[in-house]
Formats: C-alpha cells, structure tokens, sequence
C-alpha cells in the first residue's frame, strides 16, 4: 500500500510540473500531412491514435530528465502522454516536414518522424492493440511472449514486446525515407531538400535513361522484399543494448509484425510496389517539373 501511495503522489508531481494538453487531431494535422505526403502512407490510424493520448511539451520534465530526457518524444504509458521535445512544436502544432525545411533541419525530419512513429506505437499497443482481437494481439502477447520468455531473460517480457513493435515502427519510415530517396536521387531530385539537382546532371541522366515527355519511374535496382528489413537488429531496454539478431527472432514474427504495418498504414512490401506508388504519387510531377527544359 505504501508503495502505491508513493506512485500516486509521483504521479501527481509529475502532472503539476508538466505542460499537458489533451491531444486534439488539428495538433498533428501538418505533421499527419507531411508522413502522408513524403512516405506515402494512409495516416487515418495514426490520427486515432493521436486522438486518445495528451500530448506534452515538457518545462522541469525535460531539464530534470524524469521522463524522456534528452529524446525528442518519449510516450509513457502510465499517463498515457506523450511528451515532445519543446524545440519540435511550433504554435501549438507538432512541426512538419516544412518547418523543418524553413529552419534548414531538413535532413532531421526523418529521424525525428522515426522516433515519433515508434513512440505511438507504443500508444498504438496499449490503447488499441491490447484491445483488439485481431492477428497482431495473438502474435505479440502470446507467440512473442513465449518466445521472449525463452530467449531473452532479466529484462521484462512486456517492455521488450514493446520495444521490438516500437523499433519495427521506427523502421518502416526509416526504410521508406532510404528506399525513396534512392529511387528519386536515379532520376536527378533529392528527397531530403525537396529540388531537383543541377542541369548538367539532369541531362546527364535523361541521356543515360533515355527519358522521354511523361516518362515513369522505373527499379533500376535488384527488388527486395521490405518485410525482414523493418525488424531492428537491436533495441535498448532501460539503458540495455538487446542484439535481437544474436536470437533470431523467427521469420514469421518479422513477417506478421511487417503485414500489421502494411494493413493499417498502407505501406508497399517491396521497391517494385514502393515505384508504383511513386508514379501515382504527387512526386512524378515534381520529377518531371525537374526536366520542362530539358525534354
């Protein structure tokens, strides 16, 4: 009981010295419509999520470290919050892709949409997932616990579930930012700064892979299957390095954690599939744009 009573109390302190708002969807709207616009995914879960957790800017929280110190969004699943960096909300709006573009921190935007992705996936399992009676809950509390229970013991069973779905989470945008960076760089536009590249190498290139008017984007490179790639290779668990590698997380995990994320995001399952997308996408215009002079 008096350990109870402790909690509580911590709890309430850290309430009364954290800046908390309930979560409302317009607080991420630029942010859902950058991750829609840039990795092309379907952001409506994502928004049902946002929607049932309260969302922080930490003052002392933050200096102090209790919660989250030091990263640049942290979700704690006793108060259900999710506490973000100060420096990445702006007007009461979690920044987007174009504020950071305004800053010239571009190229931080994918690391920090990787780090918030997987902090909702956090949110995404306790809020939704635990409540589900879907494929997703069977593989993670039952065919993963059970399997976490035999491979990798002194941590909590739970925590590393956690961990190995947020890291997952975290993977797919860091993937989709490799993989279409690289399939629009072949054809002269850099993802990261959103231009297309010098004219000399733009003719360069509509040589090269004799581009005609209204051309499409093609894989130029060998296909690879996007299921196995997402999967961490490590995670941390309160401070600990766990190598998931050195345990071989079975194929059929990786795979049904990857058709989770595929389902409810949309996401494509190999570079042949993210291509296509790519074509129905608005970045074909933008490609094209690149070469009005040129073809």
């Amino acid at each position: 009981m008096k350990k109870q009573n402790e909690l509580i109390l911590f709890l309430v302190f850290i309430i009364s010295i954290t800046k908390v708002s309930f979560a409302k969807i317009e607080q991420f709207t630029n942010l859902n419509h950058s991750l829609k616009s840039r990795y092309l995914i379907k952001t409506s879960h994502l928004e049902n999520i946002e929607n049932h957790v309260s969302l922080a800017s930490p003052s002392l929280l933050q200096q102090w470290e209790i919660i989250g110190g030091g990263v640049e969004a942290h979700y704690n699943e006793y108060l259900n919050l999710l506490v973000i960096d100060k420096d990445k909300i702006i007007n009461g709006q979690v920044k987007s892709y174009y504020e950071f573009k305004k800053e010239e921190k571009e190229y931080s935007f994918s690391t920090f949409a990787s780090t918030l992705f997987h902090e909702l996936a956090h949110a995404d399992y306790d809020i939704f997932i635990e409540e589900s009676d879907s494929n997703i809950r069977f593989l993670l509390n039952h065919m993963l616990k059970r399997w976490v229970a035999r491979n990798i013991k002194g941590y909590s069973n739970r925590i590393v579930r956690h961990e190995i779905l947020g890291y997952s989470a975290g993977g797919v945008i860091e993937l989709l930012d490799y993989e279409i960076s690289n399939v629009l760089f072949k054809y002269g536009y850099v993802f990261s700064q959103d231009k297309c590249m010098s004219k000399s190498f733009l003719k360069k290139t509509a040589k090269n892979l004799n581009l005609r008017r209204d051309f499409v984007l093609e894989n130029h490179r060998e296909d690879i299957d996007y299921a196995e790639k997402i999967t961490p290779s490590t995670i941390w668990v309160k401070g600990k390095e766990i190598n998931i590698d050195a345990y071989k997380l079975p194929k059929i995990y990786k795979y049904g954690i990857f058709n989770y994320f595929k389902t409810t995001y949309q996401i494509p399952s190999n570079r042949s599939e993210l291509i296509e997308k790519i074509n129905e996408s608005h970045f074909i215009e933008k490609v094209r744009k690149c070469y009005a002079d040129i073809l």
